[in-house]
């Protein structure tokens, strides 16, 4: 209760109504005057109040809007986050899609080198192709140009045996065999090597021997047919390490003559036999080992193999090095051929007639007859060599074929591009296009210096002597 209703109760209790009336009255003033001079007080202590409620309020204002401040720059730097944290997640994306494209691009970039090599490969193929079908249009033409100069040769395979049989009668026909050396009777393995050799002096040569070792190896039994004078025993002596015979016959036919002459003596034995080799010591090698050529061989589908054709004359495949499979070798065409009588004296006279004329007359009866160095294939890099003098590079553009013999002509593209095995004897004793590059010769045979010293010895041994086929 307040001091002044305290007062107001009291003067209602002390005094009468009127009295009251006046006493209230007069307290009422006297409140009145205490109120009017407590007024500028309680004013001013109600008007602190009230400042300080309006700074309590302005500052709890200033406090929410700094809170809000605060809120909004929480929200702000939320919203920063946020971007950034979207920015990154659009800049993984964009990465990714960019990886992804560049795999894409990159697959892409991948398939479009393969269609080009395809092209590459496909647009070789169809060049093989077009040079394959030139060397057939060149071989086609080629033959048609020989055939007339064939028909000659060929008419005397008409009737063979007829040729024989009239000549039979004739004891110089019939080979004059000397000496005969048979190491072992029965056949040691299932092919065959008739070789044919000549000795000025009578010697079996080291290089010789190391040649009919690389024979033996690959699976051949040897006989050895020589047309020397005389033998020299400790040559012989040597031979019954490979050699299944040694035939020593008078000199009647050169090559052919000799492999006829052993044909004769094997008989029906030779029908054994499911390859026949024909070889001769015309060249000197050989520079390779041998099995990968007689694997070459072997996988042929042809009946009659050699190393290398020419179309020096007429087509044919050069007799230093033949091989026949068993379906030629047991043919009536096989005895046939075997049946004439091999009575040239000259070289030239058994290439002519006999060597020129072996391929053509086994081709007209059927069997297959293939080179494992393909002519065209050597005669186009021995034109595009720097090597290759420009007269020759002109002549044989226009007329490919005339007068290439490959072992004499190509000998250099035969060792340096394909790897040959052989070098012709003839081109280093005679050298017949007095070729200035024949000089180099003893280049290739570096990494051979222990047959280059055997080939060596032989040739300051005959110098003059004579070379076979």
């Amino acid at each position: 209760m307040s001091f002044l209703q305290k007062v107001k109760d009291y003067i209602k209790a002390r005094y009468s109504m009127r009295s009251l009336h006046l006493h209230q009255e007069l307290m009422l003033r006297k409140i009145q005057e205490i109120d009017t001079r407590l007024h500028p007080d309680v004013v001013r202590h109600k008007q602190e109040l009230v400042e300080r409620k309006i700074k309590m309020i302005d500052h709890n204002i200033a406090m929410g809007h700094l809170q809000q401040r605060e809120h909004n720059a929480d929200q702000r730097e939320q919203g920063f986050v946020q971007r950034e944290q979207s920015i990154v997640q659009r800049e993984q994306q964009r990465e990714s899609e960019f990886q992804l494209r560049d795999r894409l691009l990159e697959d892409r970039f991948k398939e479009l080198a393969d269609l080009e090599q395809a092209l590459k490969v496909k647009n070789q193929e169809i060049g093989n192709i077009d040079d394959h079908k030139r060397l057939l249009d060149e071989k086609i033409g080629a033959l048609a140009q020989s055939e007339k100069r064939a028909e000659s040769l060929l008419n005397r395979f008409v009737n063979p045996k007829e040729i024989y049989d009239s000549a039979s009668n004739d004891q110089d026909q019939k080979p004059q065999i000397l000496n005969i050396f048979e190491f072992y009777e029965k056949p040691q393995n299932n092919k065959l090597c008739l070789f044919a050799h000549f000795d000025i002096h009578g010697f079996i040569d080291p290089w010789l021997f190391d040649y009919l070792v690389q024979i033996k190896k690959n699976g051949f039994d040897i006989v050895l047919i020589t047309t020397a004078p005389d033998l020299v025993a400790v040559g012989v002596q040597n031979l019954a390490e490979v050699c299944r015979s040694v035939i020593h016959r008078k000199n009647d036919g050169l090559d052919f003559g000799s492999w006829r002459c052993a044909h004769q003596w094997l008989g029906d034995g030779s029908q054994f036999y499911e390859q026949i080799l024909l070889a001769n010591d015309s060249v000197f090698g050989p520079l390779e080992d041998l099995a990968p050529l007689f694997e070459r061989i072997d996988a042929s589908s042809a009946d009659l193999v050699g190393l290398t054709e020419s179309w020096e004359i007429q087509y044919h495949l050069q007799s230093y090095f033949l091989c026949f499979k068993q379906k030629l070798i047991q043919s009536e065409a096989w005895r046939n051929f075997w049946a004439q009588p091999f009575v040239a004296k000259d070289k030239q006279s058994i290439i002519d007639h006999f060597e020129l004329s072996l391929t053509r007359f086994f081709m007209m009866q059927g069997f297959q007859a293939e080179a494992l160095y393909d002519f065209y294939l050597l005669r186009d890099r021995w034109l595009a060599t720097e090597l290759t003098p420009r007269e020759y590079i002109e002549k044989y553009q226009v007329s490919p074929l005339v007068g290439v013999n490959p072992t004499i002509d190509l000998w250099e593209v035969l060792l340096r591009d394909f790897k040959f095995p052989f070098l012709k004897a003839e081109l280093v004793k005679v050298n017949p296009r007095k070729s200035d590059r024949i000089l180099f010769w003893r280049e290739y045979f570096k990494g051979h210096e222990g047959l280059l010293k055997k080939i060596d010895n032989y040739l300051k041994r005959v110098r003059n002597g004579s070379i076979g086929i």
